[in-house]
């Protein structure tokens, strides 16, 4: 299968917006053939199944929005000076000193960070420079559930959180324009569990080391309802611009029902 001709080549970026299902939808993924890095974040209350995040490449990804004078709750559209530092060559050989660690082994190797979906243009340089097969996927949930979720963990004001959705995934789509990408909904995820997330899998060239049963237990006893504690009460309360962008991402990112020069305005 595909994932096995691309070997320690190809990398899959999992990202969304924080609190949009990230860690659930790569958590199930790792149970699919594809690799984690061995240094990852411990479980914390706010998510008792663990982030499956690098811890040194979270650290550094942190170090490089400080440095461009951001954070992770950044809404805000970046100069061109900013752009500039974040694709800095000291970013890049300091990232793929951590990266090439992790890297050698059969099939994808699996990272995911929401701050991916700023960062982007930091992972091309890196995949051009040393020749990496990316491959991203775009975790995506509903905008009134993840700004819930951020007020409850982060104290965040409703209009804050909805300004971020639309930055992180405004960025993450301009940055993976024309590249390999899935966008996936976090409704489904939960709901179909190993159903939606083998095909997925198959789709991102994922050759699991266990049989599609085994693959389709660990997933689903992953997938927990009881997990998911915010419920989107109505789907059209939200700002225009975020519920059509959110529509469009899951609806295949069809580029006749949202021009890029539409979303390049948004993005403004």
């Amino acid at each position: 299968m595909l994932g096995q001709g691309i070997g320690n080549r190809c990398v899959i970026l999992v990202m969304g917006v924080h609190r949009s299902g990230t860690s659930a939808l790569t958590g199930a993924l790792a149970r699919t053939g594809a690799r984690l890095p061995r240094d990852l974040l411990m479980p914390q209350p706010d998510n008792r199944d663990g982030f499956f995040e690098s811890e040194r490449i979270v650290s550094l990804h942190d170090e490089v929005l400080a440095a461009a004078q951001s954070t992770w709750d950044d809404a805000g559209g970046w100069t061109e000076a900013q752009r500039d530092i974040i694709r800095e060559s000291r970013f890049r050989h300091r990232l793929w000193t951590l990266l090439r660690q992790d890297l050698p082994g059969p099939g994808p190797l699996l990272i995911k960070d929401p701050r991916l979906c700023r960062l982007l243009p930091l992972w091309d340089d890196l995949a051009a420079e040393r020749g990496l097969d990316l491959r991203h996927v775009l975790a995506v949930r509903h905008p009134a559930e993840v700004a819930a979720s951020l007020a409850v963990r982060n104290g965040m004001p409703p209009p804050a959180a909805l300004r971020l959705w639309l930055r992180s995934y405004l960025d993450a789509e301009r940055h993976t324009r024309g590249r390999f990408r899935i966008a996936t909904s976090y409704d489904v995820l939960l709901r179909e569990k190993s159903r939606f997330v083998l095909p997925l899998a198959r789709s991102l060239g994922l050759a699991g080391a266990a049989s599609p049963r085994t693959m389709a237990l660990e997933v689903d006893a992953l997938l927990r309802d009881d997990r998911r504690h915010h419920h989107a009460a109505s789907r059209d309360d939200r700002p225009g611009t975020v519920m059509a962008l959110y529509e469009w991402l899951l609806n295949g990112l069809q580029p006749e029902a949202f021009p890029a020069a539409a979303l390049d305005e948004a993005a403004c």
